[in-house]
């Protein structure tokens, strides 16, 4: 007899109109044979209560199932408990407050990077709340709008307005990250996501397209069949476990799909409408839900 287990993601889009969206992904899978996502096509908005968002344009998500929200137009951090009660983050020790801040990014040890864009720095924000600007010995930002971790303790940045990623790996120097194999450099990169392998992938926003880095530096663009409309300014990417690349794919008003062998298909998102949806997180709930 075939056992069958099931999964559920849960994924998560921050777009400009004030809200933040979350879609059910049933992720069913049967013994020895790889799993396949199928969404059930819910869209909800979530129930921000007395917190509401003003732009927001960047969200994580922690093991636990907390949600950090980038509410860019309100200059704050905005922390959803897996119970769903929503209030901003009280930040300590910064001279300075947040402006305008995007991307978000949470290391194993509960410290959440954010991309400070307004003020071109990169901001950590330890579990009780203490923040510190992060030292990148002199290398300056322009605009950066994108953070993301591998499992190593690198930290990615995406330096918008110098169309380039800088690395700063754990314990060592900040600097520009070589790509090699690209042709075309990248332009206004955004959004960005580790995979378990140690993959990066880039929202290349001028270019309409996905970059994924190797963990040696080889790049490429993700090449998309089955979606009848190219990417048109993509500013998020996130991945699952499974390979899965989630999209915010701004220009189109859409989130797009793609599988590791590189088919594209379009979140269903019932009668609901985006407008420039900014960012993407997953969300996996490890244990066995359903039989």
């Amino acid at each position: 007899m075939l056992r069958t287990s099931s999964r559920i993601h849960f994924c998560f889009l921050a777009h400009t109109d004030l809200a933040l969206l979350l879609f059910l992904i049933c992720v069913p899978s049967i013994w020895g044979i790889p799993p396949a996502v199928v969404f059930n096509g819910v869209a909800t908005v979530l129930d921000m209560g007395s917190a509401a968002l003003n732009h927001p344009k960047g969200v994580a998500v922690d093991s636990a199932g907390n949600v950090f929200i980038a509410d860019t137009a309100h200059h704050q951090i905005v922390h959803v408990t897996p119970g769903g009660n929503a209030s901003a983050m009280t930040i300590t020790g910064l001279s300075t407050g947040l402006s305008g801040p995007e991307g978000l990014a949470l290391d194993d040890a509960g410290n959440v990077f954010i991309a400070d864009t307004g003020n071109n720095r990169i901001v950590m924000v330890n579990s009780s709340g203490a923040g510190s600007v992060v030292d990148l010995g002199g290398l300056t930002l322009n605009s950066q709008r994108g953070v993301a971790i591998d499992a190593a303790g690198s930290l990615f940045i995406s330096d918008t307005g110098n169309n380039r990623i800088v690395k700063l790996p754990s314990g060592g120097a900040a600097a520009g990250f070589t790509i090699s194999g690209l042709g075309t450099a990248l332009s206004a990169p955004v959004g960005l996501s580790v995979d378990v392998a140690g993959n990066l992938y880039i929202a290349d926003s001028g270019n309409n397209r996905i970059v994924k880095v190797t963990a040696g530096g080889a790049g490429s663009a993700i090449t998309i069949s089955g979606l009848g409309t190219t990417l048109s300014g993509p500013t998020g990417v996130a991945l699952d476990l499974f390979g899965n690349v989630y999209v915010a794919d701004s220009g189109n008003n859409r989130v797009v799909r793609i599988t590791p062998a590189g088919a594209g298909s379009v979140l269903s998102t019932n009668s609901l409408t985006f407008n420039t949806p900014t960012a993407t997180a997953v969300d996996v709930f490890r244990g066995s839900v359903c039989r």
